[in-house]
């Protein structure tokens, strides 16, 4: 039985770079693939074990959170940290503020 060993959620984001600047200066991710090489529109983003996908599809394609879909579908990943006490004062320490509504 073969072991799946890797999962990265897909975001579509309206704006690719503010994107991959926020994930790589203000969350610690490393971009590992921007593309194409002429007019970037998708990226990956990953830190430790985690990668994110990012797309950038057309200007009038929004991005649409969970949480404005449904109260109880608030979440559109989930990515556990093995010290969720030291994550929070490391993006403290770096400016990042709360997005929880």
């Amino acid at each position: 039985m073969a072991n799946l060993t890797f999962v990265a959620p897909f975001f579509i984001v309206a704006d690719l770079k503010a994107s991959v600047a926020f994930y790589t200066e203000k969350l610690g991710f490393v971009t590992q693939y921007a593309g194409p090489d002429d007019d970037p529109f998708w990226a990956m983003v990953g830190r430790d074990q985690v990668s994110i996908m990012l797309k950038a599809i057309a200007p009038d394609i929004k991005p649409v959170p969970n949480s404005s879909r449904h109260r109880w579908a608030r979440w559109d990943a989930y990515i556990s940290a093995s010290d969720p006490d030291a994550l929070f004062r490391e993006y403290r320490t770096g400016g990042t503020r709360s997005f929880h509504r």
